[in-house]
């Protein structure tokens, strides 16, 4: 099965690892930089995963993803952020995110959380996960 992929991220570095690491999968990627018009193309009943970069839109991001868990239930949603509250973060997981992804993103943590989604065996895809990195 093709995974479509739309990234929302100004990060040029985030833009750039995550697009590298995708097109090495043959993934089909749409880059966005504004998260509005990312949630337009994920209307598309095609995309099976959004990136969304946090940044520095941490008040908004939940108008986003209520939005795109109203219209598309089913989609994966991966979050990555860097310095985080975690009380922001255990939000965001309880809107039934897949994955929180942290910054510096680690390539191998990544890696791995890809191998997952394309086996869709060693994950509940009904629960959320948050990077193995300790937060302080």
């Amino acid at each position: 099965m093709p995974i479509d992929v739309i990234i929302a991220s100004e990060d040029p570095a985030t833009i750039g690892l995550l697009s590298t690491i995708f097109l090495k999968r043959k993934y089909s990627i749409t880059i966005e930089i504004s998260k509005l018009k990312s949630i337009v193309k994920v209307l598309d009943e095609s995309i099976n995963l959004v990136v969304l970069d946090l940044a520095d839109d941490e008040n908004s991001i939940f108008d986003y993803l209520k939005i795109i868990k109203k219209t598309r239930p089913k989609v994966k949603i991966i979050i990555i952020c860097d310095d985080t509250s975690l009380h922001t973060i255990s939000q965001i997981r309880a809107m039934g995110i897949f994955y929180v992804l942290l910054k510096p993103i680690r390539v191998d943590e990544l890696e791995h959380l890809l191998d997952a989604l394309e086996s869709k065996t060693q994950f509940n895809f009904n629960t959320s996960y948050i990077s193995s990195r300790t937060l302080i």
